[in-house]
């Protein structure tokens, strides 16, 4: 049963796309489209990664979607990185956070080093203030206990300024007209009074 409730949430997604599809006939859709499981769901993987690395406590969720997309869960967590850790850090979920950074043979912080335009750009770009600075303290205090010195919001922006201005500018030009909005917002907000 909870087997069974996993494959499905997994399968959720694609179901969306692919309206009436059994959690069978996603091989059948990969054979007919001469891909791989993991290939046919890679469009929708920046919606079903972040899903399954917040839905962890669900058991089974992690080796299912593993096993019919043909891949093992560090090899997962490895290609998926850029996708769920700025989700991770916005969330400030430690657990989850070491987990995966286990999974993949490397520290919080050292993840965070190599998807910092990633972490930030996410990061600043959430709805709220609030959520803003959560996310942002969060990462200053992983950072922080891995120097054992203080890290502060300037350090971390610094760290990758340029990457993270050259992400924002991509990101106001998204396809998604909210996301453009929300970049050109975020830069008349902080920057109009520079």
């Amino acid at each position: 049963m909870i087997k069974a409730l996993a494959c499905t949430q997994v399968c959720c997604f694609v179901r969306i796309f692919y309206p009436s599809v059994n959690d069978f006939q996603i091989l059948a859709l990969s054979r007919f489209h001469k891909k791989s499981p993991y290939a046919l769901t890679l469009p929708y993987m920046p919606k079903i990664a972040p899903y399954i690395v917040t839905h962890l406590h669900q058991v089974h969720l992690l080796p299912e979607t593993c096993h019919l997309l043909s891949i093992n869960p560090p090899d997962f967590f490895s290609r998926t990185l850029p996708l769920t850790l700025p989700v991770l850090f916005a969330t400030c979920d430690d657990k989850v956070l070491d987990y995966v950074s286990q999974e993949v043979n490397s520290s919080p912080s050292h993840l965070f080093i190599k998807h910092a335009r990633e972490v930030v750009s996410y990061i600043l770009l959430l709805p709220n203030q609030a959520s803003v600075s959560k996310g942002l303290a969060f990462t200053a205090k992983t950072l922080s206990e891995a120097a054992n010195s203080t890290i502060t919001l300037q350090n971390i922006c610094k760290m990758c300024l340029v990457p993270l201005i050259a992400e924002l500018v991509f990101m106001s030009g998204d396809e998604n007209p909210t996301m453009g909005q929300q970049v050109r917002t975020f830069y008349l907000a902080r920057f109009t009074d520079v």
